[in-house]
Parts: structure tokens; sequence; C-alpha cells
């Protein structure tokens, strides 16, 4: 399969989160960012943006959800935006948060292999956040 084109429906496996939280997966070496995608799901997505480097695509459907995925708390989840990771399990959160903090420092901020300490956890996980 060559790149795929604006409205092609395909299978697609996520295997990363991009730093603003869309799911990362990819098709013969082409880049494709799927909002609400999480690691480890397999989605049927349509492409709705192709460009050279990369597309976006929306979910159609879950073929097989992550394992870390679970059932969003708030009601508002997907519509309002203030929330981008609340159907991520709160461990697999963190450890995401970790990983950008890692890459962050690692490969933009040129820093050498480095001893990181965990993200401690917050001890309620919601009901804590200060923007909406």
């Amino acid at each position: 399969m060559t790149k795929p084109h604006r409205g092609d429906a395909i299978s697609l496996a996520i295997d990363d989160l991009a730093f603003g939280g869309e799911g990362v997966g990819r098709v013969n070496g082409y880049v494709i960012f799927v909002r609400g995608g999480l690691p480890g799901d397999r989605l049927k997505v349509r492409v709705v943006e192709a460009r050279a480097r990369f597309g976006r695509a929306v979910i159609e459907s879950i073929e097989a959800p992550s394992p870390d995925r679970i059932e969003a708390p708030c009601p508002y989840f997907g519509r309002c935006g203030g929330c981008r990771l609340q159907h991520l399990a709160y461990p697999a959160q963190l450890a995401f948060k970790e990983k950008q903090v890692r890459d962050c420092l690692e490969r933009l901020g040129g820093l050498p292999p480095f001893e990181l300490r965990p993200i401690l956890p917050a001890p309620e996980d919601y009901g804590y956040r200060n923007k909406m």
C-alpha cells in the first residue's frame, strides 16, 4: 500500500502517543495521528488529512481496544476538549508523561542519559485540576 489518501478507510495499530495526546500509528512508515487513539489500540480509521510527511485520521471503530483503555468518567469527555487522556488508565498516563519528560530532555535538550525519578501520582485521580 502506498501513502494513504484523504477519505481512505484503513485498519491501524496505534503504537505511541504524540505530545498533544494523539495516538500515533504508521502505515509503511507513513505517520498517522489519531485523536482518541491509545497505544495498543487496533482501530478502523478514516484519513481526513494527508500531507507529505504525515496524516490525520478519525476513529470509525475500535477493532481491538488497548489494555490501558478505560471508560472516561466525564460525560463531556471528547466534546469539551479540556481533558485529552481520561480514557487512558492513570498508571499509563504517568508512564506517558515520564516518557515525554525524558524525550524532551534527551532528544530535544541534548542531555546525555540520566536518572529520572518516577512521577509521583496524585492522591486523587480526578478533582484536583485547576483548569477546565
